[in-house]
């Protein structure tokens, strides 16, 4: 079993879109209860894109965000749909 205490986990496909680009890195995704999570490996490098995504201070390019957010929010769905967070 994963130690669930290295990995920042969030149902909010923004803020994941904003991660996804920034981290240049996919989430994995966690199913629970039919809602989907997206996770990512805690350091200090999320650390520092969540305080600048909260304050405002990020800007990311609209069109790579939509783009983003899109492709996750479709992944969600079609993971919740399937129940199973792994997409097999």
């Amino acid at each position: 079993m994963e130690n669930e205490e290295r990995f920042f986990e969030t149902p909010d496909p923004y803020a994941s879109s904003v991660l996804t680009i920034e981290l240049k890195k996919e989430p994995e995704y966690v199913l629970r209860r039919k809602k989907v999570f997206f996770r990512f490996v805690k350091d200090e490098g999320l650390y520092q894109i969540l305080n600048r995504y909260v304050s405002g201070e990020l800007q990311v390019t609209a069109i790579r965000f939509v783009e983003t957010l899109r492709r996750l929010r479709s992944e969600m769905i079609r993971r919740r749909e399937a129940g199973d967070a792994d997409g097999r």
